[in-house]
């Protein structure tokens, strides 16, 4: 076997087992997304994400040194898909700027209806049930709400320019209150398992502070 056919062999069998290793704990978080959404960190065992994903229980340290750091991990994988629907909502040519956030908001609000108000913001579970006891997950967290505010911040701030609202608040305390409102209207809906906090937003948010017709 020449030594050139050793390299390539070497590399395809790198590649493949880099990719398998990429896989399974992609797909151990992807289990572990699905069932800490509906159960919470502290109600969710590793036996019970392993046996999901169907890999031994020794797999998930192999990816992941703890608990705590599987936690991390997952709140990255869930801002993840929180920064692309913002990206595909608010910069979408299509709509002015404030029906861009409208569009946003309603879209998870929608989803969230569609599911029975089961689940709700991952992000904000895990902010009510770890912020306060686990500082490591606290900084996380702060740090990917205060850019998904930053990103509805400068939305805003395109909309005054745009002439599409007036300028009478500022967009970043305005971008704040709007975000924390929208997560205040999940825990409602989820609580009373109904729709009418979702017109209630759209009302006050859109039509009265914003003073816009949808």
């Amino acid at each position: 076997m020449t030594l050139q056919i050793q390299i390539f062999i070497f590399v395809v069998d790198w590649s493949t087992n880099y990719m398998a290793k990429k896989n399974i704990k992609q797909l151990i978080l992807e289990k572990g997304a699905e069932i800490m959404h509906m159960k919470g960190f502290y109600n969710t065992g590793i036996q019970e994400i392993t046996k999901a994903a169907k890999v031994p229980k020794g797999s998930f340290y192999f990816y992941f040194e703890s608990k705590d750091f599987f936690g991390i991990e997952l709140i990255n994988y869930y801002s993840e898909h929180l920064f692309n629907d913002l990206n595909t909502y608010l910069d979408d040519n299509n709509y002015s700027y404030i029906k861009r956030l409208y569009n946003f908001f309603n879209f998870h609000l929608e989803q969230f209806f569609i599911n029975e108000f089961k689940g709700g913001c991952p992000l904000g579970n895990f902010a009510l049930e770890l912020a306060d006891t686990k500082k490591l997950f606290e900084e996380a967290l702060k740090l990917i709400f205060a850019n998904a505010i930053q990103q509805i911040s400068e939305t805003l701030q395109k909309a005054i320019e745009n002439n599409e609202i007036e300028n009478i608040h500022d967009p970043d305390e305005l971008a704040q209150f709007i975000f924390y409102s929208w997560e205040g209207i999940i825990m409602q809906m989820k609580t009373f398992k109904n729709r009418q906090a979702l017109n209630n937003f759209n009302n006050i948010i859109f039509e009265k502070l914003l003073n816009y017709t949808l």
